[in-house]
C-alpha cells in the first residue's frame, strides 16, 4: 500500500495524527504495526491503486 495515497487522503492524515497525538479520533480508529487500521480492519485509501488488487486477493 502507498504511503503517498495515505499522506494524500486529508482526512485519513488527521485521523492518523489524531492517534499519534494522543487525542481521541473517531471511534473504530487505532494504528497497529504502523498500519492504519478501523476496527481491526486495515485502511486503504480511496485513490489507492493498489485497492483493486488487494480486494482480488
Amino acid at each position: 500500500m502507498s504511503l503517498k495515497a495515505h499522506r494524500e487522503d486529508a482526512q485519513l492524515s488527521a485521523i492518523k495524527q489524531q492517534v499519534i497525538t494522543g487525542h481521541k479520533p473517531q471511534t473504530g480508529y487505532s494504528l497497529h504495526n504502523g498500519f492504519q487500521v478501523y476496527h481491526g480492519r486495515l485502511v486503504i485509501p480511496s485513490g489507492s491503486r493498489k485497492a483493486a488488487k488487494l480486494i482480488e486477493e
